[in-house]
């Protein structure tokens, strides 16, 4: 077990570059053709695509409320789904299960424990169909995840980064303004003196949002937390200033003169945010890679229709 994410198990044995984890993918598929070829899993298409990964999200995060689980478990519980997911084809297990199982051992792991008892009494009442009534099939099904996952369990979330990166700016700011002149150097009542401080409760929200939909992508299975971080930051005041930027236009389109945003609009906060990201050992390559994979995610969920991903998933489990 480590205390930082650079000497963890995390790090040096299910970190993937983009390419090693095609070639496992490809490998994968291989395999599944020659189950299907074998008539030991169904032909029935099942793609493991941005829609289904979806899919597997709105589920997690349903059970994960039924139960009252923290999002740092729910989180930890989805790098465990993702990760078997690179060893197992989804046509060898029950998806439904294996959600529960690793809802089950992430509240270990993260410690806030959960009875075997009530989790699979909540997971059957959302998927009768598909949970047995015999609890012990979770336990069963815990050693076979463990066993994939290599027994190395503990996750790095960017969560905590988030909060350093917040911390850190805030500390920036203070030191320096928009203008790159020292704070100490202006006058108490000068307008170059103003520059944007810490992140602000909304804006702290919407980046903790972000993260919790990185972990639909590959992100968590290929960059540090602390780029999913920086990059969930960005995101969140870009969006903001296009936001202002929008209702600015609207405002003088309708001849409607509004006193709000000017100062906002010059858009203070995200010069202030790139001065420092420009400053900091942070990977900015890597950060603009991450940007791009979740305005993907955000076009690609924007056309989400559960019956895509339900209905084969239904065939494959119902017909074995």
């Amino acid at each position: 077990m480590a205390a930082d994410f650079w000497s963890s198990t995390q790090r040096m044995h299910w970190q993937f570059t983009r390419e090693s984890l095609q070639e496992t993918r490809d490998e994968l598929k291989l395999l599944e053709t020659t189950m299907e070829q074998s008539e030991l899993v169904s032909k029935v298409s099942v793609q493991y695509d941005l829609y289904m990964r979806i899919y597997i999200h709105s589920l997690v995060n349903k059970l994960g409320r039924r139960l009252s689980v923290r999002q740092v478990a729910l989180s930890t519980a989805e790098v465990y789904l993702m990760r078997f997911l690179t060893r197992v084809s989804l046509k060898e297990v029950n998806l439904y299960l294996l959600i529960t199982t690793c809802i089950y051992l992430s509240c270990k792991i993260e410690e806030c424990p959960q009875h075997i008892r009530t989790i699979v009494s909540e997971a059957r009442n959302l998927w009768p169909e598909y949970i047995p009534h015999d609890a012990t099939k979770v336990a069963e099904f815990e050693f076979y995840l463990i066993e994939e996952l290599d027994t190395y369990l503990i996750v790095h979330h960017p969560y905590r980064s988030l909060i350093l990166i917040n911390e850190v700016l805030t500390n920036y700011n203070r030191k320096n303004n928009t203008n790159g002149i020292p704070a100490a150097a202006t006058a108490p009542n000068d307008e170059t003196a103003k520059s944007p401080s810490s992140l602000s409760p909304e804006e702290l929200q919407s980046s903790w949002s972000i993260i919790n939909d990185s972990y639909v992508t590959d992100l968590p299975l290929i960059f540090p937390p602390h780029i999913i971080a920086a990059a969930s930051v960005y995101l969140t005041i870009v969006l903001k200033h296009n936001h202002l930027v929008h209702l600015q236009k609207e405002a003088l389109k309708n001849s409607k003169p509004t006193p709000m945003n000017e100062e906002l609009l010059k858009s203070d906060a995200l010069r202030a945010y790139v001065h420092f990201l420009g400053h900091s050992n942070i990977d900015l390559a890597e950060v603009v890679e991450a940007v791009q994979e979740m305005i993907t995610l955000y076009e690609v969920w924007e056309s989400y229709d559960e019956n895509h991903c339900k209905k084969p998933l239904e065939s494959v489990l119902l017909n074995r």
